[in-house]
Order: structure tokens, then sequence, then C-alpha cells
């Protein structure tokens, strides 16, 4: 069966195709993230030498704390929209302040519930690394 180009099911777009409602894809307008904030539950899983270790189960996808953006406070129409938003920042601020208080590529457990059993971390990403000054992996090779 061949589909015609001139066909409404045939022709394609070179133009990308949104869903309606879809937000717009903006990842590639920003940087990478460096603080993340995700939310998960702890457990534990034996590591290389059979030893139970702690993990953090999270989310696939975290909340970019060094992404998200402040509310302009004196923008709001009512006094109690302004305290909330002023509270939202602050709470930022908090999450940022204490992820910059990590070492890259670590991350703490901030919060955690026993009732519920839902955790928070906050993680420091390692950051671009050095690259090697040799490849120990390089290997001279032909084809025949």
């Amino acid at each position: 069966m061949s589909i015609s180009a001139s066909s409404p099911f045939g022709a394609r777009s070179a133009l990308p195709v949104r869903r309606l409602g879809a937000a717009a894809d903006t990842t590639q307008d920003r940087p990478k993230a460096e603080f993340w904030l995700n939310i998960g539950y702890m457990s534990s899983a034996p590591d290389d030498d059979g030893n139970e270790k702690d993990i953090f189960v999270s989310l696939s996808q975290g909340i970019p704390l060094d992404q998200c953006e402040t509310y302009k406070v004196e923008d709001q129409r009512t006094q109690n929209m302004a305290v909330l938003r002023q509270a939202q920042n602050e709470l930022l601020a908090g999450f940022l302040d204490r992820a910059k208080q990590l070492e890259a590529g670590t991350s703490a457990v901030v919060s955690h519930d026993p009732e519920t059993g839902l955790a928070m971390e906050i993680k420091r990403v390692r950051g671009p690394q050095a690259m090697p000054t040799e490849n120990t992996l390089k290997r001279a090779f032909s084809f025949r």
C-alpha cells in the first residue's frame, strides 16, 4: 500500500506538531540544572559487596531548583497573594541555600515522614568533569 503525499494522512510537515494544550519545549533554552529536589522514599538494596545499603527511590523527574523562577511580590493583586508569593520565594531560597551546602555529586534527604514513608532529597549534580589526558581504552584497528 502506498501513501500519497497529497493525501491528508500521507503529507508530512516540516513543522513540529504540538498537542493542543501542551507546554512548549524549553529544555534546549535553559542550561542544565545543578540543584534538584526529588520526591520518593527510602529503601535498601545490596551493594556490589553484598552489604545492605540505604538508597533513595525517586520519581523519574525531579524539580530543577536553580531553574525555578521567583514571583514578583509587588505585582500581586491582593495582600493574600502577595504574602503567599513571598512565602513561596522564601521556600525556594531555603531549598537552594541547603543545596548549595552540598558537595558536587552528593545528595541529602532533608525530610522523611515515617508515617507515610515519603521523603524529599536535595541533590547537587557532579557537573562537568575534566577530560582525561590519555584514553586507556583507545586501540588501533583496521578493516580487512
